[in-house]
């Protein structure tokens, strides 16, 4: 997937996810970007229940949906899921907003950053779910 990463309002890059940020922003980068991502929705979905699953971000991230807050998770390993569905719009400008903050100092990181680079972003890979029925949520 593609999506264009923000740094500040001057600095918009575009960037493949999953990827560490610092692949697209040098090896010394230390911060939050911001992720941003149109939604491809389809009619077909209305009535469904849409959902956003990580599989990791590092190392905080709260996530938007058309600058609602859906979520946020703390934990550069740990899948984690947000629901979508109350803030979408369905008229065609639905977005899609992380932000990643990586900042070395985070709890989580453990004994990591002795034994390796330090890194950051939505590393992992990310699912749309569509569901239009009872599921069977693996992540509760």
């Amino acid at each position: 997937m593609i999506v264009t990463v923000t740094l500040n309002a001057a600095l918009d890059r575009t960037v493949r996810v999953p990827g560490a940020v610092e692949d697209a922003l040098g090896p010394d980068f230390e911060g939050i970007v911001w992720y941003r991502r149109r939604l491809p929705l389809q009619a077909s979905w209305r009535g469904a229940r849409i959902r956003v699953e990580f599989a990791a971000v590092a190392t905080h991230a709260a996530v938007f949906c058309n600058g609602r807050p859906v979520g946020e998770h703390l934990g550069g390993w740990t899948p984690f899921r947000v629901d979508l569905t109350p803030a979408l719009r369905w008229d065609g400008t639905d977005e899609l907003t992380v932000r990643a903050d990586e900042r070395i100092g985070h709890n989580t990181q453990g004994f990591l950053p002795v034994i390796q680079p330090h890194f950051g972003g939505i590393w992992q890979p990310v699912t749309l779910c569509v569901d239009h029925g009872p599921v069977l949520d693996r992540l509760d």
